[in-house]
C-alpha cells in the first residue's frame, strides 16, 4: 500500500513523498537462545549461582577488544562466539504495531539469580539495531570500557 504525503512550503511549492508500508520483522539470530531457554538450561531456579568458567571468561575478554561499533551479528559471533541468550525488543507508538527492532546479546560472566535483569550480574551486552549492525557495547560489573552509545545516530 502506497501513502503520499503532500507538504505545502512556504514558498507555495509542494513537496510530495511517497512511502512503501510493508510488514516489519524483528527476527532473532540463529541458534542463539532467548533468557527463558537459557535460565532453564541453569540452576538459578534452585538457587545456584551461575558462574562462567575460567577459560571462557578469558576468551570472551580477550574477544571483546576485538569488536568494533558497526559490525553485523555474524562477524561479532565470529570474533565472541554465542552469547548465553539475547533478548528481541520491538517498540513503536502505543497500541501500533512495532516500529523498531533491537537484538540484545548478553555475554553472562556471573548471575546470582533468576530475575532477568539485576545490578549484581557480571554480564557485556551488545546491543545491535534492525540492521544487525551493533552500536553498543556495555560491559556491567567487569572492567572493561564501553563502546559506542546507548542512542543510535
Amino acid at each position: 500500500m502506497k501513502v503520499i504525503f503532500t507538504i505545502a512550503l512556504l514558498l507555495g511549492c509542494s513537496l510530495s513523498v511517497v512511502a512503501q508500508a510493508t510488514a516489519f520483522q524483528c527476527t532473532p539470530f540463529p541458534e542463539v537462545s532467548n533468557y527463558r531457554a537459557w535460565l532453564d538450561s541453569t540452576d538459578l531456579s534452585k538457587n545456584v549461582p551461575y558462574r562462567i568458567d575460567s577459560a571462557r571468561e578469558s576468551t570472551v575478554r580477550a574477544a571483546y577488544a576485538n569488536i568494533e561499533i558497526g559490525m553485523s551479528r555474524s562477524a561479532v559471533e565470529k570474533v565472541m562466539g554465542k552469547p548465553k541468550f539475547d533478548n528481541l525488543m520491538t517498540g513503536g507508538p502505543k497500541g501500533k504495531p512495532a516500529t523498531s527492532c533491537i537484538d540484545q546479546w548478553v555475554y553472562v560472566f556471573r548471575k546470582n539469580n533468576a530475575i532477568p535483569v539485576d545490578p549484581e550480574d557480571a554480564a557485556i551486552y551488545l546491543t545491535f539495531g534492525a540492521d544487525g549492525q551493533l552500536y553498543w557495547a556495555s560491559p556491567q560489573n567487569i572492567p572493561l570500557k564501553p563502546k559506542g552509545s546507548a542512542v543510535r545516530k
